[in-house]
């Protein structure tokens, strides 16, 4: 059984979904009293690059991770990003697993600000932790609004995903206007709210392009599909996460 992870809005390519986050991050690997649940490990990526992995000691999963470095370059003052296995529907990390979270610049010093697991423990920079609680809030609304006003009501037969792709292609053009504030919390909320709504996008694209292939299985992919769209939304919702999940494409 073939299984997808969603697209990452801001960091195409990776399963990460990165933000910039508004509390400071000492100078150090692991946030205080992290050791002996997390290890950071030097790793090294594709084309033999250098850069650091998070390794999960604890025996729950780790479902969320977030990092941030602090550099001395005033352009580019910090690097900060999260993997959040709810905000991306995927498997999160058994005890013994390693997360990648990259290379900081040269310069740069930092580490683990947050982390989450599935037993509901968490650890970390309380300002971090909240934005990632915030975050997912603010996922589930997309989802919960594309539920009920592009997709559910429309599941008929004739649903017609390229109407559910261009209504949402509308919602997003709201979040690319340029964004006026000082307040760093809103502005990372938009780019949650953002990077869920071009998610959903390529959701259905995926779904519009296998259903194609397939047109007999139709309709129990499109059941499948919904129950994996009302799966996400319920992860996005939970302080913890759900121990099975529904993957649309059979085949």
């Amino acid at each position: 059984m073939a299984t997808v992870t969603r697209l990452s809005y801001v960091v195409p390519g990776t399963l990460l979904l990165a933000f910039l986050f508004a509390a400071k991050a000492p100078a150090q690997d692991l946030w205080r009293g992290m050791d002996g649940y997390l290890k950071v490990i030097p790793t090294k990526y594709q084309n033999n690059v250098e850069g650091a992995g998070v390794t999960n000691l604890y025996n729950s999963a780790l479902v969320a991770l977030t990092w941030e470095y602090r550099c001395a370059d005033h352009e580019h003052p910090r690097q900060a990003g999260t993997a959040d296995a709810a905000a991306n529907y995927s498997i999160p990390w058994e005890q013994g697993k390693t997360i990648e979270i990259g290379r900081p610049r040269a310069g740069c010093s930092g580490g683990v600000t947050g982390a989450i697991w599935a037993d509901g423990r968490e650890l970390g920079d309380p300002a971090v932790l909240r934005q990632v609680h915030d975050c997912r809030t603010v996922q589930q609304e997309e989802v919960h609004l594309a539920l009920e006003g592009e997709i559910l009501q429309n599941q008929v037969p004739q649903w017609n995903p390229a109407k559910s792709i261009a209504a949402l292609k509308e919602h997003h053009k709201e979040f690319e206007q340029i964004m006026y504030t000082d307040d760093a919390n809103a502005v990372a909320m938009r780019g949650c709210r953002a990077g869920e709504v071009y998610g959903l996008m390529m959701d259905i694209e995926d779904f519009q392009k296998n259903a194609s292939k397939y047109p007999d299985k139709c309709a129990q992919q499109r059941t499948l599909f919904l129950q994996y769209l009302r799966e996400m939304e319920q992860a996005l919702g939970s302080l913890t996460y759900p121990t099975t999940r529904t993957w649309w494409r059979q085949f």
